[in-house]
């Protein structure tokens, strides 16, 4: 009977809390159970700028399997309908595992170097992440940036899905051959091969598309095609699939998404 009471008490004393204080509560309680957590808030001019949760098992899971990091940001998780960017690696078993979450303030490049900088620098210098090879993107501008500046030695490769649908969408009012080139510019491999369909390419498309596809793909520094993908592992991964099938799990149990960074 004591014990339920004083629950009873604890989860009034909760009731009585505004959404700033529940959370230093959850975030304390963390550090209690977890001592190699790691929690970081940023300001910029007393501006808040991220909240970075990393568990002790996030930390060790990066060092050991961080040669390849799929990035990716979700929505519509938390009350304040705050973009969480979800830093995630494949383990030896081909499970997608999460190695970092951070509820940003905004998407811009400074946010995401900021959050990136201190998820670099937490994981340490000795680690397996510090000879990371590649990030898994979709095509975000900021995302891009913000990695390049941070892990200027890595490269970047783009998601499949993401890059399909983008061209799919650009590509809709050109003539069929146009999207067969695009398609098979995506999965060639061989240099001489990619030559020739930029060249056909250009000749089958419009002016218009072929300068879109000219300034936004063919100088893209980016890896979305196959002949560039094969520069850097990405563990037979061409798509963000792993982190955002997380991502879906989390929106489902959004109000328990910080026991499950507990039990991480």
């Amino acid at each position: 009977m004591f014990v339920l009471n004083r629950a009873k008490m604890k989860d009034e004393d909760r009731k009585a809390m505004d959404p700033e204080e529940k959370l230093l509560d959850v975030l304390e309680k963390l550090l209690k159970v977890d001592e190699g957590a790691y929690v970081s808030v940023s300001h910029v001019c007393n501006e808040f700028q991220y909240l970075f949760i990393q568990t002790s098992k996030m930390k060790e899971t990066a060092q050991k399997f961080g040669s390849v990091i799929f990035m990716d940001t979700t929505y519509k998780i938390n009350k304040n309908q705050m973009p969480v960017s979800v830093l995630m690696v494949m383990d030896g078993h081909g499970n997608g595992r999460p190695v970092g979450y951070a509820f940003l303030a905004n998407e811009t490049a400074d946010t995401y170097i900021a959050m990136l900088k201190d998820f670099r620098g937490n994981v340490g210098e000795e680690s397996s992440a510090e000879k990371t090879q590649t990030f898994l993107i979709d095509k975000d501008p900021a995302e891009a940036k913000s990695i390049t500046e941070v892990y200027p030695e890595v490269d970047i490769q783009l998601c499949d899905f993401h890059v399909s649908r983008t061209f799919s969408k650009r590509s809709s009012k050109e003539p069929p051959r146009v999207r067969e080139i695009i398609d098979t510019l995506r999965f060639t491999s061989n240099d001489e091969d990619f030559e020739n369909l930029v060249v056909e390419l250009e000749k089958e498309s419009s002016n218009e598309f072929f300068t879109y596809f000219k300034e936004n793909w063919l100088s893209c520094p980016l890896s979305w095609s196959r002949r560039d993908k094969k520069k850097s592992i990405n563990l037979g991964q061409n798509t963000t699939n792993l982190v955002e099938n997380h991502n879906a799990k989390l929106k489902m149990v959004k109000f328990f998404f910080i026991f499950f960074i507990l039990c991480q």
